[in-house]
């Protein structure tokens, strides 16, 4: 479900006109339903890369001549360079944690500013006594009747 937000999202960002392709790559790239996805492909990944450790067993001596006479000099070659036999340190494997780590500093610099100025503003509540300056409760007065009032909360509610 992320997933087909996400792309339409980057569809919508790159039929931009305005948009440059540095602003497209950082908006995409602060996004916190990438980071979703990239941790979602990673676990797929992993499990895979699991699945293929137990199946495709490299402990045993010569296993690289055994797998050249299974599958034959070409496919194993392919095989091995797209990392099948070593999977957690393929190239695609390294990929997405190199961007699932680029994602996380984007996404906090992006919003570091923020959490500054929430920890050091005078309005930033830090001890009990701060508490107790905070009012309650409200009064306020509406120029209807109480049933008006209370039909028109309903309707609210309902919504």
């Amino acid at each position: 479900m992320y997933g087909l937000y996400f792309i339409k999202k980057v569809v919508r960002m790159a039929k931009k006109k305005e948009r440059n392709l540095g602003v497209w790559l950082w908006e995409l790239l602060k996004s916190f339903k990438l980071a979703i996805i990239i941790l979602i492909i990673l676990g797929i990944l992993s499990i895979i890369a699991l699945v293929l450790g137990e199946v495709l067993n490299t402990r045993f001596p010569n296993w690289d001549v055994y797998y050249t006479q299974k599958f034959g000099e070409g496919t194993f070659h392919f095989l091995k360079a797209i990392g099948v036999f070593n999977p957690f340190h393929s190239l695609i494997y390294q990929f997405f944690l190199v961007l699932l780590a680029i994602n996380i500093v984007v996404c906090t610099f992006t919003r570091f500013k923020y959490y500054i100025h929430q920890t050091f503003s005078k309005s930033f509540r830090r001890t009990a006594a701060d508490f107790r300056l905070v009012p309650i409760k409200d009064e306020f007065q509406l120029e209807a009747t109480p049933d008006q009032v209370l039909s028109k909360a309903r309707q609210l509610l309902k919504k």
